[in-house]
């Protein structure tokens, strides 16, 4: 692929050339979008830069050192949107792109990444390839159309071929699956980056590895398995995921003939990284929360979001696999289920949460949420995420303090309610005082000191006064929850008070049972 293909696609999106017209020749090897301050630590020879400018849009200098960069390690050419974060580029800049022949590409702001990357990338990566004859293939449909999310595209191959798919990285961590899933010995849990359930796991992967460096596809028979293909997912000659193809037959498998096999690697590459490389984008806008501050709001609720197999991989990236991408991904899917408010997904490192505007008679300000959160969440790949919910609150510059809130928040949710998907910070109430007393010892051993008396006469003593004392000190209520009479209530009351040598009717003693109650709860 040349420099000038670029041109000649680019036309439908109304990019031209503002410098570097000679270099049109160049032979383009890689595209690469970037937004990061150091390119010069990305660039290979031949690599075709896409780029807003986030990253310097304040330091001419920086954007000059780009250029340079490009020059030294002989990079094809680049393209930047103007318009979003920088308005004009350098001379300097514009100069020595003609001096050395390097094309620069200008590219509509209103133009989405996505739009673009999207047939570069496939004249990239199909120049080799020979195309399906029409309707001689049932993936013909396929290979012709484009996709703006690997789902859609993972679904059509999925019923044209009648199979379950599904995509998983070198560990065997899951990336992605069609709508339709079928578990076996090898999986049996569908979450986002959830690893395989096979005993043999590692060393079946290991070997799936070492076939495909040799073969284009593997057949996979073993019993309790599925009958599968497995695909490798290739970028740079470099195997960087599975693709699985499972079936309950041989009956679709002689359609992975090698022209098939190559159309799919490619269509899930181009459609992936599209997709990818747009999501990159709202990331860059959600670090400067744009729609937040484009549409103020007068009060804010911050999400804490923390899932047990992300563990320590949102930061990694394997390849152009970006798993903090991947995650967003999902967690855009579900709060669109939510609500159709605008919000932002901010990252603190490996920590991530969503800022919600409370706008004036919008759901946020009218309905309980935690019900709702549950319900947008269950039955996703990221179903098994946990959620704590801030108070409301109305200056950004509080976002920090709201930010250790909601983590300390989802932190006691866990200890007090472990079943409860979502909790909230005022849900949580005196708790949030509490739980730090309880790491106490002298707190523990007044808890214990109290109430331990009643464990070494009836163990059912202090169960009786924890469900009294739930119940608002209802007898009739407390013999329904602890499927007793009222008069078996009254009589371990009875004996409470005397073992205790307290009165049950005394408003201080009753407020010094309550806080032993609670401290013992929270630490047995």
């Amino acid at each position: 692929m040349r420099v000038s293909d670029v041109l000649q696609i680019g036309k439908s999106y109304k990019t031209y050339v503002i410098a570097g017209k000679e270099g049109l020749h160049r032979q383009i090897t890689s595209i690469e979008v970037m937004e990061v301050p150091d390119l010069a630590n990305w660039m290979t020879e031949g690599a075709f830069f896409i780029t807003t400018f986030y990253s310097v849009k304040d330091n001419v200098e920086a954007q000059i050192k780009v250029m340079k960069d490009i020059i030294e390690k002989q990079g094809a050419g680049i393209m930047i949107k103007l318009g979003r974060f920088i308005d004009v580029l350098p001379e300097k800049f514009i100069q020595l792109a003609d001096e050395h022949q390097i094309p620069v590409f200008i590219l509509p702001k209103e133009v989405s990444y996505i739009s673009i990357l999207t047939p570069l990338y496939a004249r990239l990566h199909m120049n080799e390839i020979t195309h399906l004859p029409k309707s001689a293939h049932p993936l013909y449909e396929i290979e012709a159309k484009s996709y703006l999310h690997m789902e859609e595209l993972i679904n059509d191959l999925a019923d044209k071929l009648k199979c379950t798919i599904f995509i998983e990285d070198m560990h065997g961590r899951l990336l992605v699956h069609s709508r339709r899933v079928q578990s076996d010995d090898w999986r049996k849990d569908f979450l986002l980056f959830s690893k395989p359930h096979h005993e043999k796991a590692e060393e079946t992967l290991e070997k799936w590895r070492m076939e495909l460096m040799e073969s284009s596809a593997v057949h996979h028979i073993e019993k309790g398995m599925r009958h599968r293909v497995i695909l490798p997912f290739i970028e740079k000659n470099r195997q960087v995921a599975y693709i699985h193809f499972l079936s309950s037959s041989h009956e679709e498998q002689h359609l992975f003939h090698p022209t098939a096999i190559k159309m799919i690697q490619n269509k899930i590459f181009t459609t992936w990284m599209s997709e990818l490389n747009e999501i990159q984008q709202q990331r860059l806008q959600d670090l400067t929360l744009f729609h937040i501050k484009k549409n103020p709001a007068p009060h804010y609720i911050l999400l804490y979001l923390e899932r047990g197999l992300n563990g320590h991989i949102l930061e990694e990236h394997a390849s152009f696999i970006y798993y903090m991408c991947i995650y967003r991904k999902y967690l855009a899917y579900s709060m669109e289920k939510f609500s159709n408010q605008s919000y932002s997904i901010i990252e603190y490192g490996e920590k991530v949460f969503v800022l919600l505007p409370v706008a004036k008679g919008n759901m946020l300000e009218t309905q309980p949420i935690e019900e709702r959160l549950a319900k947008a969440f269950a039955k996703t790949m990221i179903a098994d995420v946990r959620i704590a919910i801030s108070n409301r609150f109305s200056n950004l510059d509080d976002l920090e303090k709201q930010k250790e809130f909601t983590e300390k928040t989802l932190s006691i949710g866990t200890s007090l309610f472990p079943d409860k998907p979502v909790v909230s910070y005022h849900e949580l109430g005196i708790y949030m005082f509490l739980l730090p007393l309880s790491r106490q010892e002298n707190v523990r051993q007044y808890a214990e000191g109290l109430l331990t008396p009643l464990l070494n006469v009836d163990h059912h003593l202090l169960e009786t006064l924890n469900v009294y004392m739930e119940e608002n000190r209802n007898v009739s209520h407390t013999a329904q929850r602890l499927f007793v009479n009222r008069r078996t209530i009254n009589y371990r009351l009875q004996r409470i008070q005397q073992e205790l040598q307290m009165d049950l009717n005394d408003a201080e003693t009753l407020f010094v049972l309550q806080f032993c109650l609670k401290i013992w709860n929270l630490t047995k």
